[in-house]
This record gives structure tokens, sequence and C-alpha cells, in this order.
């Protein structure tokens, strides 16, 4: 998403913040990021260190085939036995239950992509599937049950977790496609003028609003 060229220096959008840097964070910024001062960030799970995969139950009548995404998750993952199970049938097609330790995650019909924690599809097969037909999921997350995140541009039109804004950038970085940096970030605990906040082009007043709104949980003032 493209960012307005001129900007803020470094710092200068930051009306005020907590005293000792307790205002500031560093963390990692993603592959293929470009940002500037002022700009709302989000995080994602780290692009490695997660292995997801499926595996059709023993016993479904349906032969249909669920297909991962590349990645096969989103920042929003948890630690947890996910499984996706049929609850309606329907010919050459049928509704699917994403579950997490047994709690609803998402439903979405026979086709259709599925995006909240897990990001795969369920193609319909020869055979229809049955109520009670499943796909399980093994879900690597680490020795310490631990993703990993990284900051990338904040997308309030995105689905995977990069719409939530988290914080802000304090500098200028710019990351290719094989390597990550580690940036300064205001994530906590400060004013920031509202003058100086770098939004993507085309951002609507509703989404920037949202985006307040989220940010003020975070004690992120924005004046």
């Amino acid at each position: 998403m493209a960012i307005k060229k001129m900007g803020p220096r470094a710092l200068t959008f930051v009306l005020s913040e907590a005293d000792s840097n307790l205002s500031r964070d560093e963390g990692d910024l993603a592959v293929s990021q470009t940002i500037v001062p002022g700009q709302i960030l989000a995080l994602l799970a780290a692009a490695t260190g997660v292995t997801v995969t499926s595996a059709a139950r023993a016993g479904n009548t349906g032969n249909g085939v669920l297909t991962l995404a590349t990645p096969a998750y989103t920042a929003k993952l948890k630690p947890g036995a996910y499984s996706a199970v049929c609850t309606i049938a329907a010919a050459n097609g049928g509704t699917f239950r994403l579950e997490r330790d047994g709690v609803e995650v998402e439903t979405k019909a026979v086709a259709a992509n599925f995006t909240k924690e897990l990001k795969f599809a369920i193609a319909d097969g020869a055979t229809d599937f049955v109520v009670g037909d499943a796909f399980d999921f093994n879900v690597d997350m680490g020795e310490d049950d631990d993703a990993g995140e990284q900051y990338v541009e904040w997308d309030p039109t995105a689905t995977n977790g990069a719409e939530t804004p988290v914080a802000f950038s304090c500098y200028g970085a710019v990351t290719d496609s094989s390597d990550t940096q580690r940036i300064v970030v205001i994530d906590k605990l400060a004013v920031i003028n509202g003058q100086d906040i770098q939004w993507p082009d085309g951002v609507t007043d509703a989404q920037k609003n949202k985006a307040i709104r989220e940010l003020k949980k975070r004690f992120i003032k924005i004046q």
C-alpha cells in the first residue's frame, strides 16, 4: 500500500511520551517493507519458525481436498489443537467449522477461504462430505509455543492481522525480500500529533477512526 512521500522527521510526530523510554520498544521489521517516521504498524507472526500441516481424518466419507495457503497462518494463530469439521452437508458443497480446542474460530462453505487463524480452502470431491467429516491440523510453533512477531505496514483492508494497528515507527527503514531489520517503535503511553500521522493512500475516515480507537486501547492518544 503506497505511503505519502512527505512526512515528519524522526520522532517529531510524538507530542509526549513516558519517561525512561517506557513508550518505546524494539522489534523486527518484516521482509519487503518500506516505512517512514510516524507510520502506523501492525504485528504478524514471523514467516519462519512456524509449521502447519493438515490431514483428512480417517473414516471421512467425502474425498475433497484441503489446501493450505502460503503462509498457512496469520498473526492471530495460537497454540492448540485445530480441526475443520463438516457441520452442514450439501450436494457438491457443504459447510465446515474451524475449531481450536473445540471452540469455533471461523465457519465457511466448501471452496471459500478460511483467513482468521489458519489460512486454507476445502475443495469438493467426487464423493460429497457428510456431517462429521473432518481435517486435522498439526501446528508447530517452536519449543516455546511462540510464533514470534514482526512489524509490517498497517493495512486497514487486510484480513491476516495487518489490519490491527499496534505501534508507530520512530524512524524510516527499508527491508528487501530476504532480510529483516531491527526497528524502534512507539507502542504505548504516548500522545501523537494527528496531523503528522503517515496514513496510507486511500484510507477512509472510518478506517482512521477505527485505528485511533484501537491505538487508544494501547494507551496511545491521537490529538
